[in-house]
Formats: structure tokens, C-alpha cells, sequence
């Protein structure tokens, strides 16, 4: 029999704590394992996939956005520097790419996470064993902004003819489109070998490091090499920092405003509404609170690198501030 293990989905009465006997110490070790890894490796792909994607958005257009997933998106995950043998998959009932149609067991994960949207109740990650050897892991993926619309959103008034000429041709099947900010687009599919997971010990990090945390992951978008201001796929970290400083006078609100956007990004956290418009709303990554405290923390303390052009940009923007 399947067991179901959902995080952060409140929908489903039982999932306050997995439904398994007395004594299963393993089960939940287990569970932490397959949600830690889980976590770490969907925030991974979704950084991967996300940055090169919106670099393409911007330098070059959406019709060479969708040419570029029809190429890359695949080769991007399977070189994803990972410690575990595990198998990525972007799954949806309303596909674009045929690869990416639900599996049976897929399409009901899908379909449960669908009907908490639809009553307005958060879901985050979900866990489920399939069989005796392998376990499933699985994240919900949503139109995060209007940028998403340009390829994913109503063929008639959002996605422009070029755009949809080319999904038609690289897609004929397509049907990802139609969707609204905020609707489930589909899953991250991890699946995990039973046994491996069971034996594989993370390594131990000690402290964590916010300067790497933050080089490694949000350096990917918001980077100090960007050569200008026009090619720039979101905020240098150094803008941003900048912002928080400006809006909240003590390190203890800086902190605490840039922890909530972190964990939970969207235009209601966000303080950076011209970033927001031009960008859109960065992507949810399963982080830890340790991980966001330690990125928050290095953020405050640190003289970050900035682009050359950084200086005068900020100045024409925003004076002598």
C-alpha cells in the first residue's frame, strides 16, 4: 500500500504526521531524508532552469525562450551536480512538452495539490513511497509572474503571434497555455531509490555559510558581472540591499522583511515594486530557515560586489542617496 506524506498541506486532515505504527523511527528518518534532498535538489533545478530562462527572456525575446526549452531545459537537469541517482521531471497535466505528462501516480498528486489551490489553502512539498523500492518526492510549480504569461497565458491577448507560432511548431500537442499569475502549473517530480536514500549520509556543513549560500544561489540572477543595466535579468544584490536599508531603519526589521520575501516571495512582500514589474516575482526556493538566516545575515553585513556600471545607475535613479 502507497503511504502519503504531504508538508505544508493542510487540505488533507492526516497530514499533520504520516499515518504509519508506533516504533517507525525509520519511516520519519526516511521522510526527513527524501524532504531535505528533495527540497535541495528542487530549489537547485529550479534555480538552473529559472535564471537561464529569464536571461534568454530578456537578451533575446520569448519566441527564443521557447526554442531554448525545447533544446536545453532537459540537458540542464540531467547535468545538475547531484549527489544521489535520482530521476527530474517536470510534470503537468496540461503540458507543453509531451515528456512532461503525469504519470498515474503524478497526476494525483497534481490533482490533489489542485483542489487546496482552489480552496485558497497553501501547499508546499509532498512525499509518497511507490512500491517497496522507490520514493517520490514532489513540489508544486505556479505561474510566479507576467513574465510567465508571454509564453504560458491567454493565446489571444498575452502570448503574441510569433510566440505561438513557434510553440505550435516545436508543440503541435501543446496545452500550457491559458494560465493566470498564481494558477499550478504542475509539479517538480523527484524520485528517489529507496535503499540509496536510506543509506546516504548528507555531509555535515557545520555552520552555514551565507556568503557561499548566497554566491552559489542568488548570485545566479542578481550577479555583479552583468555588463549593464539593459541586460540585467533582476537587481544587483547590491541594489536591493540598498532598498531594504532605505525602507527599514533597524537591523532587526532589514532582517526580518527580507526573511519574509525569502520565504514566501510575492508582490505583497516585496518592497521593490519597479523590479517586481520589469522582472517579475523571483521563484520560490525550498530553502531552510538556517540557509535564509545565514544569506540574510552575510546580505546585512557584507560590502557586496556591484556591477561597474552600478554606481552611476543608482545615482541617475535615485540622486546622491
Amino acid at each position: 500500500m502507497r503511504k502519503l506524506i504531504i508538508a505544508g498541506l493542510v487540505l488533507i486532515t492526516a497530514c499533520s504526521a504520516p499515518t504509519e505504527k508506533k516504533g517507525s523511527e525509520p519511516a520519519d528518518a526516511l521522510y526527513a531524508k527524501a524532504l531535505a534532498q528533495g527540497n535541495s535538489i528542487s530549489s537547485l533545478a529550479q534555480q538552473a532552469l529559472g535564471s537561464n530562462l529569464m536571461k534568454q527572456v530578456n537578451q533575446n525575446g520569448p519566441v527564443q525562450a521557447v526554442a531554448f526549452c525545447n533544446v536545453a531545459a532537459t540537458s540542464i537537469l540531467d547535468s545538475l551536480p547531484l549527489e544521489l541517482d535520482v530521476t527530474i521531471k517536470r510534470a503537468a497535466i496540461k503540458a507543453r512538452n509531451e515528456n512532461d505528462l503525469p504519470t498515474s501516480i503524478e497526476r494525483e498528486v497534481i490533482e490533489t495539490y489542485q483542489k487546496a489551490v482552489q480552496q485558497n489553502i497553501k501547499v508546499g512539498p509532498l512525499i509518497r513511497e511507490i512500491g517497496n523500492n522507490k520514493i517520490l518526492y514532489a513540489a508544486p510549480i505556479k505561474t510566479k509572474s507576467t513574465m510567465c504569461l508571454q509564453c504560458h497565458g491567454d493565446p489571444n491577448n498575452e502570448i503574441s503571434a510569433a510566440t505561438m507560432a513557434k510553440i505550435n511548431g516545436l508543440y503541435p500537442n501543446d496545452k500550457a497555455t491559458g494560465h493566470k499569475v498564481g494558477d499550478l502549473r504542475g509539479i517538480w517530480s523527484i524520485t528517489f531509490n529507496k535503499q540509496q536514500l536510506t543509506d546516504y549520509e548528507a555531509v555535515a556543513l557545520g555552520n552555514i555559510d551565507g556568503k557561499t549560500l548566497m554566491e552559489q544561489n542568488c548570485y545566479t540572477c542578481h550577479g555583479p558581472d552583468v555588463p549593464s543595466h539593459e541586460v540585467a535579468i533582476a537587481p544587483p544584490m547590491e541594489g536591493i540591499k540598498r532598498s531594504y536599508l532605505a525602507h527599514f531603519k533597524t537591523e532587526e526589521a532589514f532582517k526580518q522583511n527580507m526573511r519574509l520575501f525569502l520565504q514566501e516571495p510575492s508582490i505583497d512582500n516585496a518592497i521593490m515594486k519597479g523590479p517586481v514589474k520589469r522582472f517579475g516575482v523571483m521563484p520560490k526556493f525550498q530553502w531552510s530557515n538556517e540557509e535564509i538566516n545565514a544569506i540574510v545575515d552575510y546580505i546585512y553585513a557584507a560590502q557586496l560586489k556591484k556591477p561597474t556600471w552600478f554606481e552611476a545607475h543608482y545615482k541617475k535613479m535615485h540622486g546622491k542617496e
